[in-house]
């Protein structure tokens, strides 16, 4: 049984639009994270001034997100239910554990940064959320043994603040 969560704290189905804004806010931090930054610069690179990609890249992410994750129902994603969609698919193939792990910790931190907004997600989400973003780990992740393969150095990228900081 696959656990729908497509709905806010009140039972009303998740705005598209609230889904969309959140894969591109991740879109742009990914776009300057040391960590796994290096997974979307070809993507950038390709396009720098349009960003065609990039913008193709946050609808998949967003379709993936919706259909994969929040199992909302009646919607699809060209992204298949045991690939990763938190990364382009089309620079994935030798996704690690850490390069899984940072940009899920990225999306988490999006999503907290949320708290407070209308599009909020509570506690209890979040942690349902990360749950089902976990499982497709052991079918997207191919590498793991290597670290962070696809890292940005400064000042391509920005640092993260360290704890309390």
């Amino acid at each position: 049984m696959v656990e729908v969560i497509c709905v806010d704290e009140e039972g009303a189905p998740v705005p598209y639009d609230y889904s969309f804004g959140l894969m591109s806010e991740y879109a742009f931090e990914l776009s300057m994270n040391c960590d796994v930054g290096g997974y979307l610069m070809p993507l950038v690179l390709a396009d720098p001034e349009q960003l065609s990609l990039v913008n193709g890249f946050v609808v998949e992410a967003t379709d993936w997100y919706r259909t994969a994750i929040l199992n909302c129902q009646g919607e699809s994603s060209r992204i298949g239910p045991d690939e990763y969609g938190l990364l382009p698919p089309s620079e994935s193939s030798a996704l690690s554990d850490d390069d899984f792990d940072a940009s899920m910790a990225l999306l988490m931190s999006v999503i907290d940064r949320h708290d407070g907004q209308p599009d909020a997600v509570s506690t209890a989400k979040k942690d349902k959320i990360k749950k089902h973003i976990k499982s497709v780990k052991a079918k997207a992740v191919n590498n793991h043994t290597a670290g962070l393969t696809k890292t940005l150095s400064e000042p391509d990228c920005i640092p993260a603040a360290p704890p309390g900081g």
